[in-house]
């Protein structure tokens, strides 16, 4: 069918115009178009039509390489995780799960459900979206057109395997003995006298031995869980915690102010004092949502290692509207140059720190996070084979962390970074340890308070460019989207932005991953 826009004049000098609109082949409802034209010159009516005409054909060609109906794009995600879920069950049923298996497969359903809510950096890092892709035998136009739904269902979908997957292994777990088994219960409630500080002490010390949490990850958790000692005491028995206190523990931390540890009205009150002071904003629900998951994680734990009966806090988050956290956003081709411009020119004057200025350009061309920047060591800037590269790790003496293992990186120095001085700038910071001597660290956000507050609270929005979803990090979603759209390998793209690689040949067997030079050709790729 062709798609001609049909002029037809007025007698007030307006031309309307008809245009079908082209859906995908499978639809056989077609829409369409009404322009409107207030003209009295009939050869500007005729160029409009005719560019209406060649952008139906575009427009058509799109329709056809997307062609995918949602339930068609479902039934793919179904298929796919059957599959894993099968040789997931067959594993479970011949080695079984241990506790820190158990641990990751809750942190994994926590992570996918808080994706929901528009966190989704963590949760996507655990998908297998090349495996699902090669399955599917998706073609890259087709993955890029219904990239965000499929995200969405895979997200889903992985939750609910990994929930399938503990359902199975409790059925392996446990046996039901009927009224014997209230019997037991009976008997752990009234011998177990562990403390909830106890406890407490035994599962930090697992957690930070089998390094569950890192860097800040691990303080907000500590910090969380302190409010379980502060509400039930470090005393108290376990055991004799029940479900209705649990009940009652959500709904004080439901009127918890927020900094109740630095306002001057609160910081010297106990917990359950400091909610009756009025007047005051509450915690947000995203940060009271990280609180009752701790606790639960905790109770969960406790379960598992025979102190309680009943896994305590499940399933007790508070809900929330959809999308009031909007995801973080990549800058605009436009908003990437004028930054340029200003950090390499200073045309305006906004740069006034060498350290705000080469922070952001290595964040920029690197895509690496706010903390793995402002924490570099002069050691941590090499050379090997001819390629410059920064060398992101915890290592050193000035308590340097990374997210996880994936962190720990080599990133080659992009071109533009050379051209724009970089290396005159690393031999004058050479006589020094740190990269950035002027970056002091703090414990809840590591090296890059000082960098992170100058761009989001000064830089961006003198340049007019700030919004709510554009931050520092946006540099990490500019890298990885301009890395796709240049059809870099999504392998060594991962490796340069420090994700995760799914699947045993990249977890087990690529250890050493790729070569600089290999990671050099893709970051080359990366254009303003």
């Amino acid at each position: 069918m062709k798609f001609d826009a049909y002029l037809s004049p007025s007698r007030h000098g307006i031309y309307y115009f008809r245009w079908p609109l082209p859906l995908a082949d499978h639809q056989p409802k077609r829409t369409t178009l009404r322009v409107s034209l207030r003209t009295r010159c009939p050869e500007q009516a005729g160029r409009l039509a005719r560019l209406l005409t060649v952008s139906g054909e575009k427009l058509k060609e799109s329709s056809a390489l997307a062609g995918l109906r949602q339930n068609e794009m479902r039934e793919m995600v179904r298929k796919f995780f059957q599959s894993v879920l099968d040789k997931h069950v067959d594993r479970v049923n011949e080695r079984g799960l241990s506790p820190m298996q158990i641990t990751a497969i809750q942190n994994g359903i926590d992570f996918h459900d808080e994706a929901v809510d528009g966190d989704t950096e963590i949760s996507d890092q655990m998908l297998n979206l090349v495996g699902f892709r090669k399955a599917a035998e998706l073609t890259q136009e087709q993955w890029a057109d219904n990239e965000t739904f499929l995200l969405r269902e895979i997200r889903k979908a992985d939750r609910d395997h990994l929930r399938a997957v503990l359902a199975h292994y409790k059925t392996l777990d446990s046996y039901e003995f009927g009224g014997e088994i209230h019997t037991v219960a009976k008997t752990l409630e009234t011998t177990n006298k562990t403390t909830l500080g106890s406890a407490f002490d035994d599962y930090m010390s697992e957690q930070e031995r089998a390094q569950t949490w890192r860097g800040k990850t691990a303080d907000k958790n500590r910090r969380a869980l302190d409010h379980l000692l502060e509400i039930f005491g470090a005393d108290r028995v376990l055991a004799s915690i029940t479900q209705k206190d649990a009940q009652e523990a959500k709904k004080l931390m439901m009127e918890l102010p927020a900094r109740r540890k630095t306002m001057p009205a609160t910081r010297d009150l106990n917990l359950r004092d400091a909610t009756k002071v009025a007047g005051l904003s509450k915690i947000s629900v995203e940060t009271l949502n990280w609180y009752l998951q701790a606790f639960a994680a905790f109770f969960g734990w406790a379960k598992k290692n025979g102190y309680i009966n009943d896994k305590l806090f499940d399933g007790m988050k508070v809900g929330r509207a959809k999308a009031t956290k909007e995801e973080r956003l990549p800058f605009a081709p436009d908003a990437m140059n004028l930054m340029f411009r200003e950090l390499t020119q200073n045309t305006m004057g906004l740069v006034k720190s060498e350290s705000h200025k080469w922070g952001t350009l290595i964040g920029m061309f690197t895509g690496a996070r706010l903390n793995e920047v402002a924490q570099l060591l002069t050691d941590d800037v090499q050379e090997e084979g001819g390629v410059w590269y920064f060398n992101i790790s915890d290592e050193g003496e000035n308590q340097k962390e990374v997210k996880n293992k994936a962190s720990k990186r080599k990133v080659p120095v992009h071109s533009a970074l050379i051209e724009a001085g970089f290396l005159d700038f690393y031999k004058s910071r050479q006589r020094g340890k740190q990269f950035f001597p002027d970056y002091r660290f703090t414990k809840s956000n590591g090296y890059g308070r000082n960098l992170g507050r100058w761009f989001n609270e000064s830089f961006t929005p003198k340049l007019g460019i700030k919004t709510p979803r554009h931050v520092f990090h946006s540099f990490r979603h500019t890298m990885i989207t301009r890395l796709i759209q240049a059809e870099a390998p999504p392998e060594k793209a991962k490796c340069i932005v420090g994700h995760e690689q799914a699947g045993v040949t990249f977890q087990v067997y690529m250890r050493e991953r790729y070569t600089l030079a290999q990671l050099k050709e893709t970051i080359e790729r990366f254009r303003l």
